[in-house]
């Protein structure tokens, strides 16, 4: 499984990690940020709404700190996906902006 999805990392933009709200330390593969070190990368906190407001402020806090950008969702009532989607639509503008460049048209992110 681990070598079909370093293949498809290859062909990705974009690399949507979720985690857990309610541990997000613990619901990360710790092999991750070594397979997509070189690949932009979004963080996304599921299950918000299990967690209080503070719980979610000091999570915040501790990702902000490490410089990784949170987007938070509740994936049963599909709360936060738009903020979700456009952080992948801005991720990969630099993209879009050379293929322009080049004559060719935008595409729509490739996102795993």
């Amino acid at each position: 499984a681990e070598k079909a999805l370093k293949e498809q990392l290859k062909m990705v933009d974009v690399v949507i990690e979720v985690r857990d709200a309610r541990i997000p330390l613990s619901t990360g593969h710790p092999k991750l940020q070594e397979w997509i070190s070189h690949k932009q990368k979004l963080l996304v906190l599921n299950r918000v709404d299990s967690i209080n407001s503070a719980d979610r402020q000091k999570w915040a806090d501790y990702f902000e700190k490490q410089g990784r950008e949170i987007f938070w969702t509740n994936g049963k009532e599909g709360k936060g996906i738009d903020d979700l989607l456009q952080g992948c639509v801005r991720l990969t503008k630099p993209v879009n902006d050379a293929r322009k460049a080049r004559g060719l048209l935008p595409r729509a992110p490739r996102v795993v």
